[in-house]
């Protein structure tokens, strides 16, 4: 395949892309520039909290152990025109974040195998965890 065939097709999938346009204009868009606003400064607040998972809450600085609807109230406060399902959702699915809250793959070391299974078409996978 020649160079010119794979920029076209690389440049193909921004252009006339209604899901891109649409993104674009969103972010443009007041709500979106709204939430990137409070993604920047929920990110910022949460620099140094941890996550108690046993106990599921957001353990502060100041060691204040907070749950999440607590955290998005303390947030506000900073920030009180902010929407709380915006604060939220940014404190959810902060993915660049030490304490994401999204599942997380198991590391190497602490798994002994995987095995895959398949039920109604679908496959499901689930590890074999050590313990200790």
């Amino acid at each position: 395949m020649s160079l010119a065939m794979n920029q076209k097709s690389e440049d193909s999938v921004f252009e006339n892309n209604p899901f891109i346009d649409g993104l674009f204009e969103w972010m443009d868009s007041p709500r979106g520039q709204l939430s990137d606003e409070v993604r920047e400064a929920a990110w910022h607040r949460l620099g140094k909290v941890e996550v108690d998972i046993t106990h599921r809450k957001l353990v502060w600085e100041d060691g204040r152990r907070l749950s999440i609807g607590e955290s998005v109230q303390r947030i506000q406060a900073d920030y009180p025109d902010f929407p709380v399902e915006l604060l939220e959702t940014h404190l959810i699915s902060s993915p660049g974040s030490k304490w994401n809250l999204r599942p997380r793959p198991i590391p190497k070391n602490n798994w002994t195998d995987w095995i895959g299974s398949q039920r109604s078409g679908l496959t499901t996978i689930t590890a074999s965890v050590r313990q200790g």
